[in-house]
């Protein structure tokens, strides 16, 4: 547990510091902005200065305001938008996993470990929310240029959304959520698949797909969202064909864990 602790630690400690420069980077850009402005506005006055007065030589002037002005105002090591993507979706990976176990939590013995299932399971959903992850995920999905991927999401989006009014059954929405998994396997088939009658594995997906290199994060994610597709798959499944009931709260879960999924495996690929 310690050991847990202290990774965890570095990994906030991190995001912190990094959070606190951005918002000091931010600062100075709108600094840096101001002296540009007012270095485009001396331009404007060279090219328009009037042929009849001698304008002043400020070629010594403007050549120690370079030497200076470029020794303080460094140019800012890159961040890939996509790089971070990725990162996140290794983390949602992760953090998913762990709010899958405390949800399992929810019928034990112990009225302690059942408040603590319903709190913190109700607490990542809120983060879910706040995170607007059905629109990130309807994005990712757009990029495809799939558009039955697209109608799918859509659809089990609306199924899901009326069973908290009522207007949809859970049997249905679980279908739609089932069909919208099922498509984005097949997406991911149908891309690394090289000739028609090839047999294809999550392995050789993400040996064709991830980013990185064969071994690294993005390859060892995609395989393990695996087990998370085949676990997700068979209990829509189930509650689909009415083999097995299903609470609101539970419907929920999985729409957050079929949103994670998804999620994690768009953001481990190259498309």
């Amino acid at each position: 547990m310690s050991n847990s602790m202290d990774s965890l630690d570095k990994i906030l400690q991190h995001l912190n510091e990094w959070s606190k420069q951005h918002r000091e980077n931010e600062r100075t850009a709108k600094e840096v902005k101001d002296i540009e402005a007012g270095f485009q506005w001396l331009r404007k006055v060279r090219e328009e200065w009037p042929s009849e007065v001698v304008p002043p030589d400020l070629s010594d002037s403007l050549r120690k305001q370079y030497d200076h002005l470029t020794g303080v105002i460094q140019p800012l090591p890159q961040i890939v938008f996509t790089d971070v993507t990725s990162t996140a979706g290794v983390s949602i990976a992760g953090l998913s996993a762990v709010n899958s176990q405390i949800s399992s939590l929810s019928d034990h013995d112990s009225l302690p470990v059942r408040q603590f299932s319903i709190r913190f399971t109700g607490e990542y959903t809120q983060l879910r929310e706040s995170q607007e992850r059905p629109k990130k995920v309807r994005d990712l999905l757009t990029n495809l240029n799939d558009k039955s991927l697209i109608e799918r999401f859509d659809r089990a989006l609306k199924a899901f959304s009326a069973t908290r009014t009522g207007t949809t059954e859970r049997t249905a929405a679980s279908l739609e959520m089932r069909t919208l998994l099922d498509g984005l396997k097949g997406y991911l088939w149908k891309t690394a698949r090289r000739h028609d009658r090839e047999n294809m594995k999550w392995e050789l997906v993400a040996e064709r797909l991830a980013k990185g290199m064969v071994g690294g994060y993005e390859w060892q994610t995609l395989i393990e969202q695996e087990s998370k597709y085949t676990q997700l798959f068979d209990t829509l499944s189930a509650v689909g064909k009415d083999r097995t009931s299903i609470t609101q709260e539970r419907l929920d879960l999985l729409w957050g864990q079929l949103l994670d999924h998804i999620q994690v495996v768009l953001t481990m690929i190259k498309t």
